[in-house]
């Protein structure tokens, strides 16, 4: 009778235990993602992101290798995202196309950022700047004049 009175206990604090609410971020696409958590509280933060795709034409490319120009940076907000080939032109706007670099921003919680664009040649010398406005999910074509 004891044994079984032990049993019963303990059937209902393991039971108890395990129906026990852990509030937190249920998201796993959230940057605050708690896998422990069984209880969505409302704190999850997406991480948001935009595309933006770097292009020039044939006659903009003319113009660079004219000048001497063998690559190009692209600096965001002063950082390095990538490097542009002044052979490689393109037709017109697109995203993800070919011959352009295209790439994905971190925004982090904000949906509209505005960012510093600087492209600069080999030596340093900057060839295009510009201040783009820059939206959450979208992509975002920006043709170098």
């Amino acid at each position: 009778m004891k044994l079984r009175i032990l049993v019963m206990c303990l059937s209902v604090v393991l039971l108890a235990g395990s129906c026990k609410k852990t509030p937190g971020c249920t998201d796993p696409a959230a940057v605050n993602y708690d896998k422990a958590a069984n209880e969505d509280d409302g704190s999850c933060e997406l991480s948001y992101t935009e595309d933006i795709s770097f292009w020039f034409n044939e006659s903009r490319s003319t113009t660079y290798l004219s000048a001497g120009v063998v690559s190009l940076t692209v600096y965001l907000d002063d950082v390095s995202v990538g490097t542009i080939d002044p052979n490689e032109w393109a037709i017109g706007p697109e995203c993800f196309g070919e011959n352009r670099l295209t790439i994905t921003y971190d925004m982090g919680l904000e949906t509209s950022k505005n960012v510093e664009c600087i492209i600069r040649d080999q030596s340093g010398v900057s060839r295009f700047n510009k201040n783009l406005t820059v939206d959450a999910n979208e992509c975002q074509s920006v043709q170098l004049l």
